[in-house]
């Protein structure tokens, strides 16, 4: 049988399954994995690999080389390619996320019964947006023991691991505009343009609003559009994805971002499928305990093709 999202929370805030603390089964795993990432933006684009260990590789094909030539009539050249298979290795780390909530909040919750399940979809939410988070902005050389920081420092995100070894356009401090988006492309390696359909633009919510504006500032038809429309917004072709959690205060000012121009699948993002939920009842304080732990990791799979 498939559980639907309220049968997940169901099951989730289950008394009786999850109190004193427990594993959850396979299918409530994979439905958990699925709100996560149906919550999040680059999650969902993401390739995302459910594994059974705390580490391992994924493979990584490579043909480089032209594999096809001129066939002479009745003859065998034997000249033949040979598939290469590079390692993308990933070590989940464990995250604990947690939250209490009084019995008086519970018990006297205009909400009444249901408000339990509005509480724990919100802490779904909230965990998705911290993995997230945390795939795009890790950084494991954070030493703050800030709330935030506590989340960074985990391990190193898909920004840290692309700060070396990606293809690098300095924008120079000028504003976002349709060069710098021409100068990312022309940057991309050739040979990952033969997939230019492929490719997505990845931006914070600011740089996304900036480049819209400076299309309404045009006299045609396009900036109408922009100012009255919703829809995709593309660039030289190439969709712009608006991603909320690539952060702004990046730079000595704390002012400074980044735009990433690669395909979505080549983020990697790892959950081990064996997430525990507890549910503890303090007598002494009154309060019900909720821990979440998820054990996850976020890794490149080719940062040759990332600009």
């Amino acid at each position: 049988m498939t559980l639907t999202n309220k049968d997940l929370i169901e099951k989730v805030t289950s008394a009786d399954l999850q109190a004193g603390g427990g594993y959850m089964s396979p299918e409530q795993t994979n439905r958990f994995i699925d709100l996560t990432v149906d919550e999040s933006v680059m999650l969902k684009m993401a390739r995302v690999h459910r594994a059974t260990r705390p580490s391992g590789e994924l493979d990584k094909l490579n043909i480089g080389a032209p594999v096809t030539e001129y066939a002479p009539e009745a003859q065998d050249t034997n000249n033949v390619y040979n598939a290469t298979f590079g390692k993308v290795e990933w070590n989940v780390k464990k995250l604990r996320s947690a939250f209490n909530i009084s019995s008086e909040a519970l018990e006297d919750n205009i909400e009444g019964a249901s408000f339990q399940d509005t509480l724990v979809r919100a802490f779904a939410k909230r965990i998705a947006t911290d993995l997230e988070m945390v795939a795009i902005q890790g950084d494991s050389s954070i030493s703050d023991s800030d709330p935030v920081s506590r989340l960074l420092k985990s391990f190193d995100g898909w920004k840290k691991q692309t700060d070396t070894g990606a293809h690098y356009v300095d924008a120079g401090g000028e504003t976002i505009s349709k060069d710098l988006f021409s100068a990312a492309i022309k940057a991309m390696p050739a040979k990952y343009l033969t997939r230019y359909n492929e490719l997505r633009f990845f931006a914070s919510p600011t740089i996304y609003q900036d480049y819209l504006e400076s299309l309404t500032d045009r006299q045609t038809t396009l900036g109408d559009t922009v100012l009255t429309q919703t829809g995709e917004v593309r660039v030289f072709g190439i969709p712009l994805v608006r991603v909320p959690l690539i952060p702004e205060n990046l730079g000595t000012n704390q002012d400074e971002s980044f735009i990433w121009l690669t395909f979505p699948q080549n983020f990697i993002w790892v959950i081990l499928t064996d997430s525990k939920v507890n549910w503890f009842f303090n007598g002494r304080t009154d309060n019900w305990e909720n821990t979440t732990y998820t054990r996850v990791d976020a890794r490149i799979e080719n940062l040759d093709a990332v600009v």
